[in-house]
C-alpha cells in the first residue's frame, strides 16, 4: 500500500531563493517524504533559482511596514484556507498569527521556527506601538505551541524564562558544500594583488557595521580591497558614502547571489567581517550565518563582541575582537588581523571548528523535532 506524502504549507517573508536555513528545513522534509508549498513573496533582490520543493511567491501592493505584513498574512490566509495540510510552518513572528489561525481551523501541527527575537529587532527600536503588536502576537501565541525552534542558546534561554517553553536549537549552519575548483580573483572581478576582506550577507540593515566599514578603508593600506556582497537598506548609503571618499577603486559591491558562487568570494578571502552592532537585543544575542561560511573557507574573522560570537571564539580562537565601532579602530584591527602571527593558527582553527559545527549535527534536534509531527 502505497503512504500518502505528508503535506506541508510553510509560511516565509524573507527572499526563499536565499533564505538558506528555509531552504535546508525544506530539503530535510523533502527527504523524509512530505510534499512542502513555501509561500513566500518577491523582493527586489529576488533572483531565479531552481529549489526541490513548491514555492508561490506572493507579488504585493507593499513591500515593507505593517501594511505588507497585515497583506502578506491576510494573502496567505485566505490561500491557505484552500490549501490541503497536515502539517504548518510559520518562520518567524511576522507569519505566526495566520499559520496558528489555520492550524487550528485545519485541526493540524504547528512548528514554529523563530529566526531571531523578534519583538527586539532593530525595526521595532524607537515604535512602541508596532512593537506592541507583535508582542501582543507572541504573548497570545507562544504559550499554546508545542514544537519551537530557534537559532541559538541566547535566544532560546529568553523564550523558555519568559513562557516556560521548551525551545529547541537548530543553529544556521550551511551544508558542507567543495566546489570542484575555485575560481580565481581574476575570474570573479577582483584584484588579484590585493588581500580581500569579505562582509557577506542577505540583507545589510542598519548597525551592521557596514558604514564604519568603509569609513575605516580610508585608513588602511593600498594593498586592500573590501568586497560587500548582499542587499539591504543599508547598501545606498554606503555606495554614496564610498563615492564621496573616493573609495570606488578599493571597495566591491556585489549584488545578492546563489550559495555557489558566494562561497566562491569566500574561498578568495583573506579576512571575514561580522561586525554587527549590539543596537538592540535582536544583534546583541544574534549568531550572523555568514560567520559559519567564512568557517567553511576557514577564513580568519574580526568580530565585534557579541555573547554567541564570543562562545564560539573562546573555544576556537578564529580572530580579533573589536573594542569599539570606531573607523580608525577598525582599521588598526584589519591590518592586525592580516598581519597577525596567529593568522595560520587561526585557520587551522577554524578547520577543527568545522568539524563540530556541521549541519548534519544541527539536523539531529531538527529530526527530534519533525519526529513528533509527521
Amino acid at each position: 500500500m502505497t503512504i500518502k506524502a505528508k503535506k506541508i504549507l510553510m509560511a516565509v517573508t524573507t527572499d526563499v531563493v536565499s533564505d538558506m536555513r528555509v531552504q535546508k528545513v525544506c530539503h530535510y522534509l523533502n527527504s523524509v517524504s512530505c510534499d512542502v508549498l513555501v509561500i513566500g513573496r518577491i523582493l527586489p533582490s529576488t533572483f531565479k533559482k531552481e529549489l526541490s520543493f513548491k514555492v508561490k511567491l506572493l507579488k504585493l501592493p507593499f513591500s515593507k511596514g505593517i501594511l505588507f505584513y497585515f497583506s502578506y498574512n491576510l494573502v496567505f490566509f485566505f490561500r491557505g484556507l484552500f490549501i490541503k495540510a497536515d502539517l504548518i510552518v510559520a518562520n518567524d513572528l511576522d507569519t505566526l498569527l495566520p499559520c496558528y489561525i489555520l492550524s487550528k481551523l485545519k485541526k493540524c501541527k504547528l512548528v514554529y521556527d523563530s529566526h531571531e527575537y523578534y519583538t527586539e529587532s532593530a525595526g521595532l527600536i524607537g515604535k512602541p506601538y508596532k512593537k506592541k503588536i507583535w508582542e501582543t502576537i507572541e504573548k497570545w501565541i507562544f504559550p499554546k505551541l508545542n514544537q519551537i525552534i530557534t537559532v541559538n542558546e541566547s535566544i532560546a534561554t529568553i523564550y523558555e524564562n519568559k513562557y516556560g517553553k521548551k525551545v529547541s536549537i537548530v543553529r544556521n549552519i550551511p551544508e558542507i558544500f567543495a566546489p570542484k575548483k575555485t575560481k580565481s580573483k581574476e575570474a570573479l572581478g577582483i584584484n588579484s594583488n590585493s588581500k580581500i576582506i569579505l562582509l557577506q550577507g542577505g540583507f545589510i540593515d542598519n548597525d551592521r557595521g557596514g558604514i564604519e566599514l568603509i569609513q575605516a578603508m580610508q585608513y588602511v593600506t593600498l594593498d586592500i580591497q573590501l568586497v560587500i556582497i548582499g542587499a539591504g537598506q543599508e547598501i545606498p548609503k554606503m555606495k554614496k558614502l564610498t563615492s564621496e571618499l573616493n573609495l570606488t577603486d578599493r571597495i566591491l559591491f556585489i549584488p545578492k547571489i546563489p550559495s555557489e558562487l558566494l562561497i566562491q568570494y569566500t574561498l578568495n578571502a583573506d579576512l571575514g567581517i561580522s561586525i554587527d552592532k549590539p543596537t538592540n537585543l535582536n544583534y546583541k544575542f544574534s549568531l550572523p550565518n555568514k560567520l559559519f561560511d567564512y568557517m567553511r573557507a576557514e577564513v580568519p574573522i574580526l568580530i565585534s563582541n557579541l555573547p554567541e560570537l564570543i562562545k564560539i571564539h573562546e573555544k576556537y580562537p578564529f580572530g580579533l575582537i573589536l573594542d569599539s565601532h570606531d573607523p580608525t579602530h577598525i582599521a588598526t584591527k584589519i591590518e592586525s588581523s592580516l598581519n597577525n602571527p596567529n593568522y595560520i593558527e587561526w585557520k587551522s582553527n577554524l578547520s577543527k571548528a568545522s568539524k563540530e559545527y556541521t549541519w548534519e549535527n544541527e539536523l539531529k534536534i531538527l529530526k527530534e523535532v519533525y519526529d513528533k509531527v509527521l
